[in-house]
């Protein structure tokens, strides 16, 4: 057998291939995974939830906010180190189980236990620096009670405690028994320039894990007596099974049951947003190897009935259409709208139309469950272990508190993973057959069951003085309510940062023919498409530059308006460019992250090019500035491959696409040249995982117009240049 891209790194490095997960048992020379908590000798120092300091110098960091990529493991330690005065390269990280002391304390999102919404940093930045400051005052106090010495000359530096005038010194793990007889409830918090780590890159504390192949993901989680199950799934939503044959099925080898999955119609769910379907459907196939449980699941033969079967992409988007042409609900108004557009000088009208998106993260859908009499552990890569617990506790009819739920590194997530079917199925499953069981999801399971990013048509109307600025805009978006998000999303058009006399958003609510979800940046990258477009036409209408049409509107907005001019700068806006090419830019501010792009694009007939990718970003006080610069080329790269070549389209009720060959992402020779432009400032660090996402399409799009006069207003792009102008 040919051994695996992860065995051969871990032989590179010499490390011992044996994994150690909580509850199952430990190999004596295996040493702990990142992420499982460490037996320790002696009783640690535990001033609060996110820390712990052992007799033995030993510090340990409870990680509550995921690691999917975005570098929660580097930028949460450095939070907490700061203030703490210890070295993070020093920090052993583990992550958290549920507890609400954990949930995030933000609007919307209810305290939940969840790391989406890029709030991570933005909800842990007064916690965590709260929680390194007391442990260091509690281990000042220690020490000057230890030494009879007055408190302000005991200083806190690199994990010792240090008094300058006897020249005594005792480390934080000497100190630690006594410190905890010391409560600080108010310590002093340092200002931004006494800061010795925070603004600096350094190295990922995540990066020798994910490179020497110990990371722990979903499907890495291993278990003694482990069984893996495949579940075949409704060829439609809301399908059900009407009758099977697994008689082949169960003769081949490794196979140990087959059989359809049900569960009573449930309502909603205590804690966890939206209605959820957790009615099962479909035949789990378990096997001794996943390969097994794959290869027996296509000789079961499965007839199914009901299901939206009569849905396909054409009547939806006709269904849009007639609503975006008719008045909506108001969801924000400004001025007299229709007055200002009854006297512009100019007008102009234009339709934006964004499909369905799957998410397509690399580490398909899995979950790992055990459920034995009163014992039942799940292991899952999941944005939102909360809510995982709370949907196994319904499935199971058990309390929460007994339902421990084990989180992993998510090797990609993109909003897809605070969606808890996989652990139905893997409850359900370890529950009749009462072993370990791994559920784990084929692409093609991936890409047909996902909670898709809403399709959107927006109607826009636009008015310009004689000067030919801007005065009233009119939007009307017709697209349907996503499970998450509580009404219609219209966030980038009704909190626009943009100063305009008139303006009035109306949705128009589609029924919800189509199960739907948070998708990266959730409605801003729909939203976001269409507003900057729109304004790039009509600076168009009124002769004039796209950066100059913003400058005055944005005059409100410093920080907005500083990303706005550095990113042109960079780009050198208004520079020649060869015969065919183009530049374009567009804007996005969210929660007080700002991110501007200019994109470089040669067009060619029907073939489209980007060259280069020019980004300015204000998320406040950059806590890791490379990790921010890897944020927003990730977020390009992303955002690209959507804009250039993503659908989700469906045909009597089946999604047509199945896998990476035909719901493109980007590829290697499609990315440009990327620059990132890091503000440095000391505002209040805000999120950067998905305000780098909305800008692309509309900046791209705008550089088409500019280097070929044609106006994409369609997405797909790639499809969109194919059809008549």
């Amino acid at each position: 057998m040919n051994p695996s891209r992860r065995d051969l790194l871990r032989f590179a490095g010499g490390l011992v291939l044996a994994l150690h997960l909580p509850g199952c048992g430990r190999s004596s020379e295996a040493p702990p995974a990142p992420g499982t908590p460490p037996a320790r000798p002696g009783t640690a120092f535990e001033p609060n939830a996110w820390l712990r300091i052992y007799p033995d110098d030993r510090i340990v960091f409870v990680l509550d906010r995921v690691e999917m990529g975005q570098g929660t493991m580097t930028s949460h330690p450095m939070i907490m180190a700061e203030e703490l005065e210890v070295d993070p390269q020093r920090i052993e990280i583990v992550f958290a189980g549920v507890d609400p002391v954990y949930g995030v304390r933000l609007p919307h999102f209810r305290g939940a236990q969840t790391t989406a919404g890029s709030a991570s940093v933005l909800s842990s930045w007064d916690p965590l620096r709260v929680a390194g400051a007391t442990a260091r005052e509690m281990l000042r106090r220690a020490a000057a009670a230890e030494w009879s010495v007055p408190l302000e000359e005991c200083d806190a530096r690199d994990g010792t405690i240090r008094h300058a005038p006897s020249g005594r010194t005792a480390t934080y793990g000497a100190l630690a028994t006594r410190a905890a007889a010391f409560p600080v409830e108010e310590p002093r918090l340092k200002e931004p320039h006494e800061f010795r780590l925070l603004g600096k890159s350094i190295r990922r504390l995540d990066g020798p894990v994910k490179t020497n192949g110990s990371a722990v993901y979903g499907l890495d989680v291993k278990l003694p007596g482990l069984v893996v199950a495949v579940v075949i799934h409704p060829p439609v939503h809301d399908g059900r099974v009407a009758s099977f044959d697994a008689a082949v099925a169960r003769t081949r080898p490794g196979v140990l049951d087959v059989f359809p999955l049900e569960l009573a119609p449930t309502g909603p769910i205590a804690g966890v947003p939206g209605q959820l379907d957790l009615r099962p459907q479909g035949i789990a196939v378990v096997a001794a190897t996943y390969w097994q449980a794959r290869r027996a699941s296509e000789d079961v033969r499965v007839t199914w009935e009901g299901g939206r079967t009569g849905t396909s992409s054409e009547s939806i988007l006709a269904h849009y259409r007639d609503l975006s042409s008719r008045p909506g609900t108001v969801q924000s108004a400004v001025g007299d709208v229709d007055a200002e557009l009854g006297r512009a000088a100019a007008t102009l009208e234009a339709t934006y139309e964004t499909p369905f998106l799957a998410h397509a993260g690399l580490e398909p859908t899995n979950a790992t469950a055990i459920v034995t009499g009163e014992r039942c552990e799940i292991w899952v890569p999941t944005q939102a272990p909360g809510w995982m617990q709370a949907t196994a506790a319904q499935v199971l009819g058990r309390p929460a508190p007994s339902i421990q739920v084990h989180g992993t590194m998510i090797g990609g997530a993109f909003g897809r993973r605070t969606r808890p079917e996989e652990v139905t199925e893997a409850v359900l499953i370890a529950q009749r057959i009462g072993r370990p069981v791994k559920v784990v999801w084929s692409r093609e399971d991936e890409m047909a069951n996902d909670y898709y990013r809403p399709m959107a048509v927006s109607s826009m109307r636009g008015g310009l003085d004689a000067t030919g600025m801007l005065r009233a805009w009119l939007c009307r978006l017709a697209c349907q309510v996503g499970p998450i998000v509580p009404g219609l999303d219209t966030e980038a058009f009704t909190n626009t940062l943009y100063a305009i006399a008139a303006t009035r958003v109306e949705g128009c609510v589609a029924e919800s023919i189509v199960r739907c979800g948070a998708w990266r940046s959730v409605a801003l990258s729909s939203n976001t498409f269409a507003f900057e477009c729109f304004l790039d036409e009509l600076a168009h209408l009124g002769g004039r530059d796209p950066v100059e049409f913003r400058r005055p509107l944005l005059r409100d907005a410093p920080r907005a308006l500083g990303v706005l001019e550095l990113a042109a700068s960079k780009a050198g806006w208004g520079s020649p460019l060869p015969a065919g090419t183009g530049r374009g830019i567009a804007l996005q501010s969210r929660a007080d992250s700002h991110c501007a792009q200019v994109v470089e694009a040669e067009v060619n007939g029907t073939d489209v090019r980007v060259r280069r990718v020019v980004a300015a970003i204000d998320c406040g006080l950059p806590i890791h500035p490379d990790l921010i610069r890897a944020q927003i080329e990730g977020s390009i790269v992303f955002g690209l491959g959507a804009a250039l070549h993503g659908q989700i389209t469906f045909r009597e009720g089946q999604v047509q696409q199945s896998n990476f060959d035909d719901f493109r992402v980007l590829r290697y020779h499609e990315c440009p040249a990327i620059e990132v432009h890091v503000v440095d400032n000391t505002e209040r660090p805000s999120g950067s995982g998905e305000v780098g996402v909305a800008p692309i399409a509309p900046a791209l799009c705008n550089a088409i117009f500019a280097a070929s006069g044609r106006r994409i207003r369609r997405l797909p792009i790639a499809l969109a240049m194919k059809e008549a102008p």
